[in-house]
């Protein structure tokens, strides 16, 4: 593992035309750490998050834990959105009672009597 995550680093920073420098302002990790990392150094689960972060890559396959097709691949993001149905039947949605920053509306129930008509 220490040895792909060192191949790996090495391969990001040729592949993107970086520097040792470059991968420093962008992560925040020293210079001199980045060489540690690169000639065999294990990091820390932080760090390669860091770097990971920076340059939009799995960080499995950084640590050389999966192999996709020798490419770092860029992460996707999942967006999910969780639905609670207080009463079913009703056909409003469940974010009727928040304002558009998600915060809930204070609502006050009035019933009037109506009077039918005859004609």
């Amino acid at each position: 593992m220490e040895g792909k995550m060192k191949l790996r680093l090495e391969e990001l920073r040729n592949k993107l035309g970086l520097s040792r420098r470059d991968v420093h302002e962008a992560t925040g990790i020293s210079m001199n750490t980045l060489l540690h990392y690169e000639k065999g150094g294990t990091p820390s689960i932080g760090q390669v998050e860091n770097i990971a972060k920076a340059y939009n890559i799995n960080p499995a396959w950084l640590l050389g834990w999966i192999d996709e097709g020798q490419q770092p691949q860029p992460l996707e993001t999942v967006v999910e959105k969780i639905i609670y149905v207080e009463k079913e039947g009703c056909r409003l949605p469940p974010y009727w009672n928040n304002d558009n920053n998600g915060r809930i509306i204070k609502w006050k129930e009035s019933r009037r009597a109506f009077q039918r008509r005859t004609i």
